[in-house]
């Protein structure tokens, strides 16, 4: 079973993750950026033609898991899950989300999780992000290696 984890963002950090085979999790971040200088640039469209691309190229994706937002998320976070929903279900594939608790029990720590903590703890683990929400992509798939999310 392959599972993509994705920490939506205007930089959109990624996991995937092969359940079956014995292989290191692969990750990265993409961001996507509104163009100001181009009314045409469609910062939605963007997202949604590099998922797709991502969906093809490491398919089949069998379960997608997004890191969920407890606090107000803002508008750009709900216009991208808006677009990741319709993307999943296109491919028919089921969605879950996961939260700063889950991420925090595989950390083993308490209360809010900053981006410079993630990033840190991380690189001590051994893994090579190259952004914060990377990071997070790469727990959200370390912790659906340990659990059934």
């Amino acid at each position: 079973m392959k599972i993509l984890t994705l920490d939506l963002n205007h930089v959109t950090g990624w996991a995937v993750y092969n359940t079956q085979a014995l292989t290191p999790i692969i990750s990265g971040f993409k961001t996507f950026r509104v163009d100001k200088s181009n009314p045409e640039d469609d910062f939605y469209q963007r997202f949604e033609r590099w998922l797709e691309e991502l969906m093809y190229s490491n398919t089949p994706i069998d379960k997608v898991v997004v890191r969920k937002i407890i606090t107000v998320p803002n508008q750009e976070y709900k216009e991208l899950y808006h677009n990741l929903l319709k993307i999943v279900e296109k491919f028919d594939i089921p969605i879950k989300e996961c939260g700063t608790k889950e991420i925090n029990s595989i950390l083993n720590r308490k209360g809010a999780l900053s981006n410079e903590f993630v990033f840190k703890q991380a690189i001590k683990d051994g893994f090579k992000p190259s952004h914060p929400h990377q990071a997070f992509a790469i727990y959200i798939a370390k912790l659906c290696q340990l659990s059934e999310i």
